[in-house]
């Protein structure tokens, strides 16, 4: 019915409207006459008479279903209207006789900023946080007679908070600055249960354990993480009609508010003032994007290749372009018809070459100067200018010219080389039977398991009675897993067996359930959106297409861009992300803030040159006691109350120690030299021998397990040769670096030399597992040592500070009334100086 109605709204780009088609999706067009879901929907039109037209029309639809619309609920957007009235009628039906014809008028609020689809108010994050800031003041941990660990403060937290939160944000983000409010508000939920008397760093409180945090969720990285994820969701949607809305999207914001830039690569540029233009989420994923050096690319060009983009997109594009073009070409060029780069010739390869290179049409001068005789004396310049373009720099996004070569050209190349692999490798002396062909696969990954942004190495391999390949994924960069290489072995396992016998290729076996499973009992016949969340889809489809079509030194693996999806997150060292992309973005949010220089605990203690080593988990996020993590908490954020502390905030108390040394009462002085804390550390320091030695007892050298049993009885104390900066931090959960003493097993504990590598981004501890220098001591046995010194450490801080925390009480809940000279010399410092020497 609203086909042809000039009232009907039609969606394209402005380059289109004008007739001018930058880029092919200028050519898409979207009619849009209503969105509905569950049981809201929006009628949507250029005039208020179509839309009343309309709107009778669906009331007609649906009373003959038997619904009725609450029309006390109902609004009307009015957009770009000069002064709208407060109320518009729509028509309706007669509830009592649906079968009239004479309509029922009903007021409607006009509103004419924002409106309101399945209760979230859209592109309004105002709007947004004031929802989520009620649901934080609503919140309350439980009221128990004994008070809950933080790690159950942290799972409650998790379960009964974010479960609320994160869906809202997933529908509509709220800007960062309204974002680190609610993570703030967190954080101060957290302390006022705890009732520590200073308030610990709020960062610290969401940054991962191996960023020495705490595993809390951040809203701030769950806003950003959502809005990238979304984005990433609307340019790849399994429905047209979304995804060409998304794509028209993207061309207007490319021509119309970037100077005919990609907006989604290598822009530098904010366009947070440009919400009444772009969805809020969009501007929120392009500023997440720049702060984590990602960048989202389209992986087929293949347009471009085939000269379908306007010659004034690519001068506004590129400056460097323009000023070598002939001024005053250009009208000309467009007034007879030559716009597209298509019109002027083509791009074609050398033989010996895989670069694009121009080639301009044989009759262009005779063209161009039969139609306009303008044109002449900008030929020459026009020619030179053609022949010189360079194809790299019309890419988008990437350098990569492979992305413009069509995709079923992309996939027989990747099969190709394959197959030319396995014919560099002789395959072995096999047992089994060619009258029972079998083929192959497995992969492999080291070290495993590992985190987002540590490297590793994924091989893969598969083989058959009469070929073998093997290769490494090297092209994949960090974001690839063991399940990459699964893949991988398990594509190139088919491509050998149909090689061997087209006909009736022969069983693959593999070990990976999950990729049979998925093949072969839940693609087939799936539904678009399956592949949506899909991890390594690209591979995935690359191995159902095989699976359902007719048809020395370890290379390097294909990339199969040819079928990922038409727009991916992309980033340097870390390849195309088909992972789980809301983790990824989390994970370079959180070491982006680790290492930023105002990040004041990494700041106070240089966390690079401490061991690197991953931390344990379990004290922070799932054992049962956790008052060592709340220690752990405020003294990383150098927050707990000694005499020292509370002097120079409060004047309230002498800095001295409360327990008569003669030393300012610092975190230092209590945890590492005071005496009255000595039985407490030489217990632990005890039992932190016994644990060493017990871990390494035929394990490895006698001369390895003696320097690491004088370093276990000096973990605990100044020692300028076994810590780095001379004094020891094992309160604040740091290690001395594991890997310098073992290389250093020949020389005594007391004289060990400083590391000499300090470099190193502030933050990275526990980023990386490094690998020791020793062969007689394994990795994972150096990872195991450790994390139990580690946790040896926190709990010994945290049973010092309830044992200060208890003395200290008692001192003041019985002042002594008796004054010592040892009283006096305490409060000696108040004193002038010559009184102080009568002392």
């Amino acid at each position: 019915l609203a086909h042809n109605d000039p009232g009907a709204l039609v969606v394209s780009s402005r380059s289109h409207l004008h007739g001018e088609e930058h880029v092919p999706a200028d050519s898409l067009s979207l009619p849009v006459s209503m969105v509905e879901a569950m049981d809201d929907s929006e009628i949507f039109g250029r005039s208020l008479t179509y839309v009343r037209r309309a709107c009778l029309l669906m009331e007609r639809f649906q009373a003959a279903y038997g619904w009725t619309t609450r029309w006390e609920k109902s609004e009307l957007l009015a957009l770009n209207v000069f002064d709208p009235p407060e109320f518009l009628d729509m028509p309706s039906l007669d509830p009592c006789n649906p079968q009239s014809i004479v309509p029922v008028e009903h007021p409607v609020r006009v509103v004419t900023r924002h409106t309101e689809f399945l209760r979230v108010h859209v592109n309004d994050p105002e709007h947004q946080y004031q929802h989520l800031d009620g649901i934080l003041s609503s919140f309350q941990l439980p009221d128990l007679p004994t008070r809950l660990p933080l790690t159950a403060i942290r799972r409650i937290i998790c379960q009964t908070l974010i479960s609320r939160i994160r869906p809202r944000l997933a529908f509509q983000p709220i800007t960062p600055a309204q974002a680190q409010k609610l993570d703030l508000r967190i954080a101060h939920i957290v302390h006022h249960y705890l009732r520590f008397p200073f308030t610990f760093h709020s960062g610290l409180l969401s940054l991962p354990v191996a960023l020495f945090g705490f595993d809390f969720p951040s809203i701030t990285r769950l806003n950003a993480s959502a809005a990238v994820v979304g984005l990433q969701r609307d340019l790849n949607h399994p429905i047209t009609a979304f995804r060409d809305m998304a794509r028209i999207t993207l061309a207007d914001w490319s021509c119309m508010l970037n100077s005919c830039r990609y907006p989604l690569a290598d822009c530098r540029r904010s366009f947070v003032h440009a919400q009444a233009h772009l969805p809020w989420a969009w501007i929120l994923a392009q500023e997440t994007l720049i702060h984590i050096s990602s960048a989202v690319i389209p992986t087929d060009q293949t347009s471009l290749l085939e000269g379908h983009i306007n010659i004034s997109h690519i001068l506004n594009g590129s400056p460097a372009l323009a000023s070598s073009f002939p001024q005053g070409a250009l009208p000309a060029l467009t007034r007879h018809g030559f716009t597209l780069l298509s019109h002027f010739g083509s791009w074609c390869t050398q033989r010996h070459s895989a670069d694009f290179r121009f080639e301009v049409r044989k009759d262009l001068g005779v063209l161009l100067t039969s139609s306009a005789q303008s044109l002449r004396k900008h030929l020459p310049q026009l020619l030179l200018w053609l022949k010189s373009l360079p194809f790299p720099s019309l890419l988008i996004g990437s350098r990569d010219s492979a992305l413009a070569v069509p995709r079923p050209l992309r996939r027989t190349q990747a099969e190709n080389y394959i197959l030319a692999l396995s014919s560099l490798h002789s395959a072995p002396a096999s047992a089994f039977s060619k009258n029972q062909p079998i083929a192959a696969s497995d992969a492999s990954m080291l070290p495993s398991p590992v985190s987002f942004l540590e490297p590793r190495s994924i091989t893969a391999a598969a083989a058959t009675p009469e070929s073998q390949v093997t290769f490494l994924l090297i092209h994949h960069g960090t974001s690839a897993s063991i399940l990459h290489g699964e893949l991988l072995g398990i594509i190139a396992a088919v491509l050998l067996s149909i090689r061997a016998n087209p006909d009736k290729p022969c069983t693959v076996f593999t070990d990976h359930k999950n990729a049979v499973h998925l093949i072969m009992d839940v693609l087939p016949g799936a539904l678009p959106h399956i592949w949506n969340a899909q991890p390594a889809r690209s591979l995935y489809r690359w191995l159902f297409s095989l699976l359902h079509s007719t048809a020395g030194v370890l290379a390097p693996a294909p990339l199969a861009t040819f079928a990922m999806d038409d727009y991916t997150v992309f980033a340097s060292n870390f390849g195309f992300i088909e992972c789980n992309l809301s983790s990824f973005v989390i994970s370079r949010l959180q070491h982006a803030y680790a290492s930023d220089v105002s990040f004041r605990p990494a700041k106070a203690l240089t966390l690079a040159l401490y061991d690197r080593h991953l931390l344990p988990d379990f004290p922070y996020t799932r054992a049962s006691s956790s008052y060592s993590a709340a220690v752990q908490l405020y003294a990383r954020s150098s927050q707990l109350d000694t005499a020292q502390v509370r002097h120079r905030r409060f004047h309230d108390t002498p800095p001295w120690c409360h327990f008569g040394c003669d030393a300012f009462e610092s975190m230092h002085h209590i945890f590492a030299l005071c005496p009255a804390f000595m039985a407490i550390r030489r217990a632990h320091n005890m039992q932190l021998c016994d644990e060493t030695s017990s871990l390494l007892e035929g394990k490895t050298t006698d001369s390895i397990r003696e320097v690491f049993d004088r370093a276990a009885q000096r973990l605990f104390s100044d020692d300028a040769g076994l810590w780095p900066q001379y004094r020891t931090h094992f309160y604040v959960g740091v290690l001395p670096p594991l890997a310098d003493i073992v290389s250093d097993a020949r020389t005594q504990v007391g004289v060990l030399s400083p590391p000499s590598n300090v470099s190193g981004a502030v933050g990275n501890v526990g980023v990386s597992s490094p690998q020791p220098v020793s062969t007689t001591l394994e990795p994972r046995l150096l990872s195991r040592l450790a994390q139990e010194w580690h946790v040896r450490s926190i709990r010994l801080a945290g049973h010092i500070w309830g044992e200060y925390k208890r003395r200290v009480r008692a001192l003041s809940a019985n002042p002594s009334s008796h004054i010592t000279r040892s009283s006096l010399d305490r409060l000696s410092y108040l004193l002038p100086d010559s009184l102080r020497d009568l002392l």
